[in-house]
């Protein structure tokens, strides 16, 4: 069993300040397969901070530059696919057959269809007697759940960061090893630091400290019906 007790954000594994952790539980036999430091709201706070500051920076950096960056990693997620796909099948539950042939595969067909789009898109356009400009809107909170521990970051992430925003993610507690090996990769990668950011923990208190922090700009939510009514009325009211 290996416990996992660093939080990646302002562009490397920082130690957490928090000594509370998740079981991470291989649902085929129940056993305990990982220990995952639960980010407190100071860990939080700092990753919103590198993440705010990377902000202007990486907005304006070319749209060329920042494809090439999620070129890179599809690059790496392509290398490491075997260690994804097994990794799936223990926290997850995925078949191995799933987990190959669905699971990963699908992250790299919609990465490389976005990049396909993106060639094509104007973030700069002339309408009417107006210049119209497309550009970042700041930090974004990515909220995951279990269920494609892979893809649904991939679908805020690459998004998010080729229109040049921020992102701090926030996986789901039982899968979130899935989500640390996308931190390897995108380290390796080479984004600026602070462009990406990840801090693990239940959702129901990491997630929700994350999506109300008045430094989050937008907030990105895949989950159930009942934690999404909770999570719109919660930032009704801010």
């Amino acid at each position: 069993m290996e416990t996992y007790d660093k939080l990646f954000y302002d562009g490397k594994w920082q130690d957490a300040q928090s000594n509370d952790y998740s079981d991470v539980i291989n649902t085929a036999n129940e056993e305990v397969i990982a220990k995952v430091v639960k980010a407190s709201h100071k860990d939080v706070d700092q990753a919103v901070a590198a993440a705010k500051a990377a902000f202007e920076q990486w907005n304006n950096t070319s749209p060329e530059t920042r494809a090439k960056y999620i070129e890179k990693i599809k690059k790496g997620i392509e290398d490491r696919q075997d260690e994804i796909a097994d990794t799936m099948v223990q926290e997850l539950g995925a078949s191995k057959t799933f987990a190959q042939n669905g699971q990963v595969p699908q992250s790299l067909n919609e990465i490389q269809g976005t990049l396909d789009e993106f060639k094509d898109f104007n973030f700069e356009e002339e309408v009417d007697n107006a210049t119209i400009i497309k550009e970042g809107y700041g930090v974004v909170a990515c909220v995951t759940p279990w269920n494609y521990p892979m893809n649904q970051i991939q679908r805020k992430i690459t998004p998010a960061l080729l229109a040049g925003n921020t992102v701090v993610v926030n996986p789901a507690t039982n899968t979130p090893l899935t989500a640390i090996i996308y931190a390897e990769i995108i380290e390796e990668a080479g984004l600026p630091k602070g462009v990406f950011n990840l801090v693990t923990g239940s959702g129901g208190d990491t997630g929700d400290y994350l999506t109300k922090h008045p430094d989050v700009a937008v907030v990105s939510f895949t989950g159930s019906t009942a934690v999404g009514k909770g999570l719109y009325k919660m930032l009704q009211l801010q």
